[in-house]
């Protein structure tokens, strides 16, 4: 059995600058004789980034650096999931490669693995921070260990402040999901909340946290401001529209898609299916029937290439269990 407590799971493309950032921040993690492991994986990168890996050493004999390089580009959920094949740990985090992580965090983690028996994850806070690193919003939740069901409930009516840097996962739950699969390859579920719905399927609990708080990084090309506003507003009127007036949908599945539409995430439509198992074919019709919503205009950008892609992605995965 490894003796390693958290596996940094840090997937990377030509963002050198930041991956310096993030890595260095990961050194600098209060070890307190615990081990950690950083699993850094380069994606056919040309900036710098494979000659600098090479070079990352630690000082630290508790921080044990395992690196890679794909000589050919592969899609990135290969990427990202090379890191969490690679783990060790008993806890798994993925990092994007311009976030970086709280010094804290293992003090934390460890704390809560001794004091809670039960558990499956831990949700931690965020700092949220622009290009140059300041911090200009900060999410903070309440401390509170809860069970999967009551977890989801204040996930979809937005009680909890969530970022895919700041779950902390049980690194052997991961690797049991079928969430991993080639067939999934390039949709991006992991990004989208797949670490967290893993871990809340079992009845263990989840910690949420404010003790520590992860730099979540955003970038002008995600603000909501340059998102073609018209389209989107003509595929949610659509999409409730088709809702509201299909009576097969209860009121659970109908709350949790009005939140898929307003806030644009998917990883809420995998919940449909792991809260209301009997309703799998309506999730279908449901889903089947955002991806036609999302290209009423001919003149889509590249985010709704990828929603659809990944909604796609998750009918797959429902029609096959």
């Amino acid at each position: 059995m490894s003796d390693v407590l958290l596996s940094i799971g840090i997937p990377t493309y030509n963002r050198l600058g930041y991956l310096k950032e993030c890595i260095e921040s990961c050194k600098k993690i209060k070890t307190l004789g615990y081990k950690i492991e950083i699993i850094v994986s380069s994606n056919s990168t040309s900036d710098g980034t494979k000659e600098y890996i090479e070079d990352v050493q630690s000082l630290n004999t508790n921080v044990i650096i395992k690196k890679n390089h794909f000589i050919k580009p592969v899609p990135p959920i290969v990427n990202w999931d090379y890191t969490l094949n690679n783990a060790t740990g008993k806890y798994f985090i993925l990092l994007s490669d311009d976030d970086r992580i709280d010094a804290d965090a293992l003090i934390h983690i460890s704390g809560y693995d001794k004091g809670q028996k039960n558990i499956n994850g831990i949700l931690f806070s965020n700092n949220i921070v622009n290009n140059t690193g300041k911090i200009i919003k900060k999410k903070i939740n309440e401390e509170n260990v809860m069970d999967a069901e009551t977890f989801f409930a204040k996930l979809v009516n937005r009680k909890i402040k969530y970022n895919f840097c700041s779950f902390v996962a049980n690194c052997e739950v991961l690797k049991k999901s079928m969430i991993y699969q080639e067939k999934f390859l390039g949709s991006g579920m992991f990004a989208d909340g797949a670490s967290i719905l893993v871990c809340c399927q079992s009845e263990k609990n989840i910690v949420v946290s404010s003790k520590v708080m992860m730099d979540y990084r955003v970038h002008e090309h995600m603000d909501s401001k340059n998102i073609d506003s018209k389209l989107m507003t003509a595929a949610k009127m659509h999409f409730i529209d088709f809702i509201q007036k299909n009576k097969y949908i209860n009121n659970r599945l109908r709350d949790v898609a009005e939140y898929w539409v307003y806030n644009g995430t998917i990883y809420q439509c995998i919940m449909f299916y792991m809260c209301c198992r009997d309703k799998k074919n309506e999730i279908i019709k449901i889903l089947d029937f955002v991806k036609k919503s999302i290209y009423i205009n001919k003149k889509t950008g590249i985010r709704y290439i990828a929603v659809r892609f990944k909604i796609e992605s998750i009918l797959m995965l429902l029609k096959i269990m």
